[in-house]
């Protein structure tokens, strides 16, 4: 006798694995740029990485654009150039033989450039990459299809699987007013943190938050920052999208820039800004499989075959902030004030432990100052730990720590100090277990069960599925036949002594 067999599918997922790779890249200046008298500062910008596979394995590739701030042979103004360089990073996972949604995160955790003369230089990186999958695992199990003699014993599994990604992308314009004249936009920085979802009927709402910076000249000549920022707003529109759906989302900045132009008093303040922002979002289905994990035949000799199905059912999102401080001696006393800070976070470990998930890592602050000698740039770093309260059966993938508010000062010309506050978020899944039937084999003909009445005197562990197989009869009758004995769920009731088996 054959048995019908189905496809289930349940959501699997690979933790966050951190790999580091150094880049070293030989480059020149833009044909258009000025010689460097002196280098002030070197930046890089990732692009979204995309993930592929590739013989066999998860590929991460994403385009670095490095920064190049200077002083330049141009009166000794400072200029900034860019120049883009391909980066790729091979993992050890494994390419998932079905459906898989990959979330990786590409960041510069040291960078350095040194000048090969006027216009040649050679940079040199540390590219840390993050990747984490949610796998769609296809998985055989018997069809639980009774007929009058043949039962099963089902259970229902509830969980989340991803179905779909959205993307949208869309440019956005706005002003900032600089607090004096402005002779021309050095550069454009800028960074946006993960968005706020909502949906609706056959739309996604995204709100993301932006800061933009302009680096500017003052018709003085001095130098300072001018920052913009704003809350973007994305509608991505598709009738798949279903309010009842959940939805893990992401934003990065597609590009940045900004120039200057006159007010209506004819003075040079206004800082028109433009950049471009894309959001990508995964969405949740809910999805009920009813799996068999034993089976029966009334009529003939019965041999099954399980197995337990791990797997992990999405439990939401974590969001969690921490503040810091910092106090860095530059070792200098001239310094008249910062123009501009950055700061960026790193992921060292996730560990779990006692309901506590700790979280460790580092980050580094980037600063442009204002000397006695010009423009210098600088440095400094250190490390932090936090924690929050977590189920034991969770885990968090995805783990990203975005800045928040950040404040810095100076005091007599040589230390600075940092002030702020970082924002955590991840995605969380619970570890969860089914037991599954693999296979059901009918062989010969079963001895022909007791007639008439039967008194089972049962261990208390013993269920009315476990009565109904030893005897080969139908569980909804022994239940039926017994109300008093049996709770819903086929559990025996405390002191119940014998079950009637007809």
């Amino acid at each position: 006798m054959s048995f019908e067999t189905k496809n289930i599918f349940l959501p699997e997922i690979t933790s966050d694995t951190v790999y580091r790779k150094d880049l070293e890249f030989d480059g020149s200046l833009p044909e258009d740029s000025p010689d460097v008298t002196r280098l002030i500062r070197v930046d890089a910008r990732p692009s979204k990485p995309s993930v592929t596979a590739e013989n066999g394995k998860l590929c991460v590739k994403s385009d670095v654009v490095f920064g190049i701030l200077y002083e330049s042979d141009f009166r000794s103004k400072p200029a900034y150039a860019q120049v883009k360089a391909s980066f790729s990073q091979m993992t050890d996972i494994s390419a998932p033989a079905g459906e898989y949604f990959p979330f990786a995160n590409v960041r510069c955790a040291f960078l350095t450039c040194k000048l090969l003369g006027a216009r040649r230089f050679v940079i040199r990186a540390s590219m840390e990459t993050a990747v984490s999958v949610i796998t769609v695992c296809e998985r055989t199990v018997t069809d639980a299809r009774p007929d009058e003699n043949t039962f099963f014993r089902t259970a229902e599994a509830e969980y989340r699987l991803p179905c779909r990604v959205f993307t949208e992308q869309r440019t956005f314009e706005g002003s900032a007013v600089a607090p004096k004249p402005v002779s021309g936009v050095i550069f454009t920085d800028g960074y946006c943190l993960s968005p706020e979802t909502q949906a609706e009927e056959g739309l996604l709402n995204f709100k993301v938050p932006v800061t933009l910076k302009a680096f500017c000249e003052g018709e003085d000549g001095g130098f300072f920052a001018v920052p913009y920022s704003f809350e973007a707003s994305l509608v991505c529109a598709d009738p798949d999208i279903d309010p009842a759906q959940e939805f893990s989302s992401d934003a990065h900045m597609v590009s940045c820039f900004a120039e200057s132009e006159a007010d209506e008093y004819g003075e040079t303040r206004v800082i028109r800004f433009r950049c471009e922002i894309c959001v990508n979002a995964v969405s949740y289905e809910k999805t009920v499989e009813t799996v068999a994990d034993d089976a029966f035949c009334s009529d003939r000799i019965t041999e099954t075959s399980c197995t337990r199905a791990d797997y992990h059912e999405r439990a939401g999102e974590l969001k969690h902030g921490f503040e810091f401080e910092k106090g860095y001696d530059t070792e200098r006393t001239d310094i008249r004030g910062i123009i501009d800070m950055t700061v960026s976070f790193s992921v060292d470990s996730v560990e779990y432990g006692e309901g506590v998930l700790r979280i460790k890592g580092a980050y580094s602050a980037e600063y442009l100052a204002e000397t006695d000698s010009g423009i210098i740039g600088g440095g400094f770093g250190d490390g932090y730990e936090t924690s929050a309260a977590l189920p034991k059966d969770e885990k968090a993938i995805n783990v990203k720590v975005e800045p928040g508010d950040i404040n810095c000062s100076v005091a007599d010309g040589e230390t600075v100090t940092l002030r702020g506050s970082a924002k955590i978020s991840a995605e969380l899944y619970s570890a969860r277990s089914l037991t599954v039937l693999d296979s059901v084999a009918a062989t010969g003909a079963a001895p022909e069960s007791e007639s008439g009445l039967t008194f089972y005197y049962p261990e208390s562990s013993e269920t009315s599925w476990d009565i109904a197989k030893r005897y080969r009869k139908d569980p909804a009758g022994i239940k039926n036949g017994n109300p008093d004995s049996f709770d819903p769920e086929g559990k025996l009731k405390p002191g119940v002594l014998f079950v009637t088996v007809k």
